[in-house]
């Protein structure tokens, strides 16, 4: 009998919607190390990528980027972890999931700490086998690293049986370096024609078409898209 089938999500942007609190986290961070945002509005982009490689496009960088993120990680575990919303639907594709015998996998350049809390917080954690984020040092924080380091704790499950679910082309990237199939879903953050320009194995509208998305992928190894 072939394994049951692993599927790793993204966090940000595809089971919850994170907005107000990374960005006004973020507006907070740089404001701490000199830099002014007006609008956290205007940062809503810093929702996938590594915090670390937000604070680089403006320009903040060594000393001062571990000042900003020591900021950024004080306000965001203390209040912008909860300014967050599940997305509609998420719970219930989630529990048809577990009840499939699905291996459910977090893989998100979050904290890891920050994703377990927010994940217990909505009652979401007991569905997953493992939540795997960012390292405290940062050190692992690129999503292809995150995926690898998510697929050793579940034992480095046959690549043909897993597939990466996520809303920007980090996801997208992290699966294809680690071999994985790869879902986007359009209800995040990603920027017009970032997706497309990814080259995702499907790209869904819906929780019913990521549904229907995974029951197809779910056989994968067999040949059946």
């Amino acid at each position: 009998m072939a394994p049951p089938p692993v599927v790793l999500f993204d966090l940000d942007g595809t089971l919850t919607n994170p907005k107000v609190g990374i960005t006004v986290t973020m507006q907070h961070a740089l404001k701490a190390v000199g830099v002014t945002v007006d609008d956290p509005d205007e940062l809503t982009w810093c929702i996938g990528p590594p915090i670390i490689d937000n604070f680089a496009r403006f320009g903040v960088t060594g000393d001062r980027a571990i000042d900003a993120l020591a900021a950024y990680r004080e306000r965001y575990d203390r209040v912008g972890a909860y300014e967050n919303v599940v997305f509609d639907g998420i719970p219930e594709l989630l529990a048809s999931l577990a009840r499939d015998g699905r291996r459910l996998a977090v893989a998100t350049s979050k904290a890891e700490h920050s994703a377990e809390a927010i994940l217990e917080h909505f009652g979401l954690a007991g569905y997953f086998e493992f939540i795997g984020g960012a390292s405290p040092d940062s050190v692992r924080s690129i999503k292809a690293d995150v995926v690898a380091y998510v697929l050793a704790h579940l034992g480095d499950p046959d690549p043909a049986t897993a597939v990466m679910v996520g809303d920007r082309h980090h996801d997208i990237d992290g699966a294809r370096l680690n071999h994985l199939a790869s879902i986007a879903v359009t209800w995040g953050f990603a920027e017009p024609g970032e997706l497309e320009a990814a080259h995702p194995d499907r790209i869904v509208s819906t929780i019913a078409e990521l549904t229907a998305a995974l029951g197809v992928l779910e056989d994968r190894a067999t040949g059946i898209r």
